[in-house]
């Protein structure tokens, strides 16, 4: 078991991290019959992404734990970003 983690705390704040910086595919991204996800929208792996978060923190498997979770929850995620600036 993991020791001195707060597991459900640390899972709280990856799942918070996800929703704050990417949003489910499903959500914004039109369909797209010859795309390998199905979207016409780049996914990104969420466990590569919060293991560069996050692996100086919380223990591999808790994050790979929280990906799955999260993808099998709520599908592919992306970066939901139309290359507007932000003022």
């Amino acid at each position: 078991m993991l020791t001195g983690v707060d597991a459900d705390a640390a899972k709280e704040v990856m799942r918070a991290y996800v929703r704050e910086h990417f949003t489910p595919l499903h959500e914004f991204a039109y369909y797209d019959s010859e795309s390998e996800s199905g979207y016409a929208w780049p996914e990104v792996d969420l466990d590569e992404e919060l293991q560069g978060a996050f692996s100086d923190v919380y223990p591999t498997e808790l994050i790979n734990e929280v990906a799955t979770e999260m993808f099998l929850t709520y599908g592919l995620w992306g970066v939901e970003d139309y290359g507007r600036d932000e003022d």
